[in-house]
């Protein structure tokens, strides 16, 4: 992992022996269908989504 302007930039080859699990598209699609599904007048700018046993929080 390089350091660049005070913030980490994680490489290629740190993510591919990282251990954190990812999130399947089945997943995204889901959280971005429950979205959809929300009434008219709310509305989401900005989500973040990460698995709960990442190493990269």
């Amino acid at each position: 992992m390089t350091v660049a302007g005070g913030k980490a930039l994680l490489s290629f080859e740190y993510l591919c022996n990282a251990t954190a699990d990812f999130i399947g598209a089945d997943e995204l699609a889901e959280i971005i269908l429950s979205c959809w599904k929300l009434p008219q007048r709310i509305c989401v700018r900005d989500i973040v989504v990460m698995p709960t046993s990442s190493d990269f929080g």
